[in-house]
């Protein structure tokens, strides 16, 4: 995994410094933790999952947490008022060198914080429940976790700030076993259907004081899950292996996969982030296959768009993939279309903009959405541009990644475009034979025949 840090990363990395060494498919991590200035809250591991039922091939569940303060200064903890924190989940697959959210619910209004030392030596308050102390942990069980009546939809909470709308419609109520918690589809999770997937959860806190006090941007952490039995219409869900902590989904996908290349994208005062992952995969055919997961973790205008350059390349295939909002959250679930422009650039972006649709199908806070595609173009470095949806003073940003290059000439012979004309070329001749190629056509002509054997023999042991 390579990747690029945003201004602020030298400056939150110093607060508490993470070693990573690889376990499995995810990553122990190992903190050593000097008090950083403020209150600085981060969740520190979910330990077990409760199911709470099915519905029309769609399960619910919910997560515990523990949170702690490695901040120097107590986090306050008032229910009844906009000053508290929320915790949010969310479910990812891993497969076939993929990433993609399948599954999120709505937010845990915190309501008493605990004053254990799970993290540190804790330093508690006077006062119990209405703050955090400095070192203090506290934990939340999976059960209390899905109670309807403390979750919140995440559209009234600022992710960069941490200022949430209060009070908020809907807080309070009541429905039926799906309402406001962590759905997920049974067939993302059938192991028939996907095998050699790998699950995580993400879980991620946001505070005011956290927020104001510039240490929102290490707050997630991510966690393996095993896929369990079905139970009563869907799969039993466990957490496993060993949390992650300060790490996003996409940062997660990176520990996984090196081949995986990770930018952050900030804009504002630094406290807005866009978590972009990319990589590319040579087909064998002549053509790589492109996969992008961007995460929105704290950009308060959301997404509408993401374009990637093709720098004179030919696009065979594209394809988008979000998770869908629910439990009367207003946003439409259409997905974004991908627009080439020529062999400039693909695009994906919404149905309609903010302008005519406000409750659009945007990337908003906590939700990742993936985008592939398939090119005649070999990798490169490249610069992404990203849409902001909703009006403000900025309009798009742009980050690093990885993007198809331009095509370099045809080379009489090579008939599997890996750069040498040898035997694997006489193969692939007769494997394309009697096609239009791009397999096998070695003299470049729009058709595999006796034509491309005769290339093959007069340029063999060639180089490109």
């Amino acid at each position: 995994m390579s990747i690029i840090r945003g201004p602020d990363q030298g400056q939150s990395m110093a607060i508490g410094r993470v070693v990573r060494t690889t376990v499995g498919f995810f990553a122990v991590a190992v903190s050593t933790l000097s008090a950083s200035a403020g209150p600085d809250l981060i969740v520190a591991d979910s330990y077990t999952c409760k199911k709470w039922g099915t519905s029309a091939g769609v399960s619910a569940y919910s997560f515990s947490f523990i949170y702690c303060n490695i901040g120097d200064e107590p986090a306050l903890v008032f229910q009844g008022s906009a000053v508290h924190p929320v915790v949010t989940t969310s479910v990812y697959r891993m497969m076939n060198g993929r990433l993609e959210q399948i599954g999120q619910g709505f937010v845990f209004h915190e309501y008493c914080a605990l004053q254990t030392s799970i993290c540190a030596t804790c330093t508690p308050v006077d006062t119990a429940c209405v703050a955090l102390g400095p070192g203090c942990s506290t934990t939340t069980g999976s059960s209390t976790a899905g109670a309807q009546q403390r979750l919140g939809s995440r559209r009234f909470v600022n992710p960069a700030s941490g200022v949430l709308t209060w009070p908020i419609a809907g807080f309070g109520d009541l429905g039926d076993v799906m309402y406001k918690r962590v759905q997920v589809s049974n067939v993302d999770l059938d192991a028939s259907i996907h095998p050699g997937a790998s699950y995580f959860i993400e879980s991620r806190i946001v505070a005011t004081d956290d927020g104001f006090a510039g240490n929102g941007l290490n707050n997630a952490t991510c966690r393996p899950i095993q896929v369990g039995p079905m139970v009563d219409g869907g799969p039993i869900l466990t957490p496993s292996g060993v949390a992650v902590t300060r790490t996003t989904a996409v940062e997660a996908w990176g520990l996984a996969d090196a081949s995986v290349h990770v930018s952050f994208i900030d804009l504002g005062d630094g406290s807005e982030r866009f978590v972009l992952g990319s990589k590319a995969t040579a087909n064998g055919d002549g053509t790589w296959s492109y996969e992008y997961a961007l995460e929105n973790y704290s950009a308060t205008q959301g997404a509408g768009s993401f374009r990637v350059p093709l720098n004179g390349s030919a696009v065979s295939a594209a394809a988008f993939h979000d998770v869908a909002s629910h439990s009367g959250d207003p946003f439409d679930s259409i997905d974004w279309a991908s627009q080439p422009d020529g062999s400039i650039a693909l695009e994906w972006r919404t149905a309609q903009p903010w302008s005519e649709n406000p409750n659009g199908n945007a990337l908003r806070w906590g939700s990742t959405y993936s985008f592939r595609l398939v090119s005649s173009g070999p990798p490169t470095s490249g610069s992404v541009t990203i849409g902001l949806f909703e009006p403000g003073e900025t309009a798009a940003v742009s980050g690093v990644a990885i993007v198809p290059g331009a095509v370099p000439p045809a080379c009489v012979g090579d008939a599997d475009g890996d750069g040498e004309v040898d035997f694997t070329d006489v193969t692939s001749v007769l494997s394309g034979w009697g096609t239009p190629g791009p397999m096998g056509d070695a003299d470049h002509d729009g058709d595999v025949d006796f034509a491309d054997v005769s290339a093959v023999l007069a340029h063999f042991g060639g180089a490109c």
